[in-house]
């Protein structure tokens, strides 16, 4: 059975967040240099009638693992809003939990992301994913970073990733804007959604070589080494650490 309101003070958000870096970049012409000239063609986009996007927002969290205590489950679900003086840019969700028993009928994990059984979680589609980060139960992790990012490219004024390009482009200031939906417990087989919708992040970006950009991670005289500004940092699985992405 599943409830639609959890009983006052019953549940508490498990992640406090914050923006640590924010870049977005629009322009004309394709992603031939990422994609190939033969996938291009394969593709039948013309050069002269297409743009591309490309962005990143990383995300710091703190996880409260002491919660854990009053649940089996739970997973947070933001809502990353990018808007511009011209008006909205694009949107992602965002999502931070944990999973026990990935067979539970209310919630599948899978390398696809957090996928509801549930129709009306905070106004998503049935089944929707987002971008973010699902830990097991027994974690021990208190913090780290995730992020929402993604590139593409589109014929003008006809595919998301156009459009986008479009807004960016004609941006003079670009705002990024994390709203916390909400959250989902799973105890036993209960299920229960808790709504919030407060913000709990907005940082502006400025104008930084062919994009906008909020830094608080790359150190100032590193930055110009970074091979791109919209994956400034790598996952080193030795070390289990993000390291930045620089140019030799």
């Amino acid at each position: 059975m599943t409830a639609k309101a959890a009983p006052e003070n019953a549940n508490k958000s498990w992640f406090d967040i914050s923006v640590s870096y924010a870049y977005f970049e629009g322009g004309n012409g394709s992603f031939s240099s990422t994609l190939g000239s033969s996938i291009i063609s394969k593709l039948n986009v013309s050069q002269s009638n297409t743009q591309y996007v490309k962005y990143e927002t990383l995300i710091n969290y703190t996880f409260n693992v002491n919660l854990k205590q009053e649940t089996d489950d739970q997973v947070d679900y933001y809502l990353v809003q990018v808007e511009s003086d011209k008006g909205p840019v694009m949107s992602e969700r965002l999502y931070l939990g944990t999973y026990g028993d990935a067979d539970k009928s209310q919630v599948l994990i899978s390398s696809g992301g957090v996928y509801s059984n549930e129709s009306g979680w905070f106004g998503l589609e049935v089944r929707s994913s987002g971008s973010g980060l699902i830990m097991p139960h027994n974690t021990t992790t208190t913090s780290g970073m995730t992020g929402v990012g993604g590139r593409g490219f589109g014929t003008t004024g006809s595919s998301n990733a156009a459009m986008a390009a479009s807004a960016i482009m004609e941006a003079n200031t670009i705002t990024v804007t994390v709203t916390r939906l909400g959250w989902v417990t799973f105890t036993g087989n209960s299920t229960t959604e808790t709504q919030a919708n407060d913000t709990v992040a907005t940082v502006q970006l400025q104008r930084f070589q062919n994009g906008f950009i909020y830094n608080n991670l790359v150190p100032q005289n590193e930055l110009s080494r970074i091979a791109d500004l919209a994956e400034p940092v790598t996952w080193d699985p030795q070390t289990n650490q993000t390291v930045l992405n620089l140019n030799p």
